[in-house]
């Protein structure tokens, strides 16, 4: 079952700029443009609510830009 909090928090990241892919296994891979080297996995199907706010917390941390610094990714 997808989760459509996931669905809407990456196209909001796609929509600023960030790179949303697949991985081979299903999960989503987030990137930014100004960060190359660094990838984010997120799941694709959270097993629970933690999930996704766990996966919004680590592009915060893991792909710093003002925007998310300043709490707008809601």
């Amino acid at each position: 079952m997808r989760d459509r909090r996931i669905e809407r928090w990456l196209n909001n990241l796609d929509a600023k700029g960030y790179i949303i892919g697949k991985t081979k296994g299903g999960h989503w891979s987030v990137e930014h443009p100004k960060h190359p080297k660094r990838r984010v996995i997120a799941p694709s199907t959270s097993s629970d609510h933690r999930s996704f706010l766990n996966s919004r917390a680590q592009v915060r941390r893991t792909l710093p830009t003002p925007e998310l610094k300043a709490g707008k990714t809601r």
